[in-house]
C-alpha cells in the first residue's frame, strides 16, 4: 500500500492553469508574432500598423513576464508552473476567468491574421486580407486588460506579503 505513495492524492487540475498559461503563451507566439500579408486601408499607414503590433509584442511580453513572476518551480524546461502559487495567493478562479480571456482574444486575433489566408486546389495561396484597424484596437484594449488584471494580482499579491512581514 505505502508503494503507492500520495499519487491517489493528486488534483487533476493541479496544472489546469499552467496548461492554459502555456497554450495562451504559445497561441500568442503565433497570433501575435505572425505576420500575413494585410491590404493595408487609406486610413493607417505602414507605420501606424507596425506601431499596432509593436503593441501587441509588449503585452505579450507583459504576459509572458507575470507567468515567469509566478512560477512556482514545477516547470519543465522553457514552460513554467503557476498552479501552486495562484492556489496559495487565492486567486485561482479569476486567474483562470483572465486566462480564457487571453486565449479568446488571442484566438481572435489569429482569425483575423488568417482571413488572408485561402487554399486553391489543396495548395495554401496567400491572398491579401482587407485590414480593419477598429477590430484590432478592440483586440489590443481587451489584451492589455487582461495584462493589467494580473499584474494588478501581483501587486495584491506583494502588497499582501508586505503586509504578512510588518505584521510579525
Amino acid at each position: 500500500m505505502e508503494s503507492y505513495g500520495h499519487s491517489h492524492l493528486v488534483n487533476p487540475r493541479a496544472t489546469y492553469l499552467t496548461k492554459l498559461y502555456t497554450d495562451a503563451k504559445r497561441r500568442s507566439l503565433i497570433s501575435i508574432d505572425f505576420k500575413p500579408p494585410l491590404t493595408v486601408s487609406q486610413s493607417i499607414s505602414n507605420e501606424q500598423f507596425a506601431a499596432l503590433l509593436k503593441k501587441f509584442r509588449i503585452q505579450k511580453d507583459r504576459f509572458t513576464a507575470w507567468g515567469l513572476e509566478w512560477n512556482d518551480g514545477d516547470g519543465k524546461g522553457d514552460d513554467v508552473g503557476i498552479d501552486g502559487t495562484v492556489a496559495q495567493a487565492g486567486f485561482t478562479e479569476i486567474v483562470e476567468s483572465v486566462m480564457r480571456n487571453v486565449d479568446e482574444v488571442l484566438a481572435q486575433l489569429e482569425s483575423v491574421n488568417a482571413g488572408g489566408l485561402s487554399s486553391k486546389a489543396g495548395e495554401r495561396m496567400i491572398t491579401p486580407a482587407p485590414f480593419d484597424e477598429t477590430r484590432y484596437l478592440e483586440l489590443l484594449k481587451e489584451y492589455t486588460s487582461s495584462i493589467d488584471t494580473l499584474d494588478d494580482l501581483s501587486r495584491m499579491r506583494h502588497f499582501g506579503l508586505v503586509l504578512w512581514v510588518l505584521s510579525t
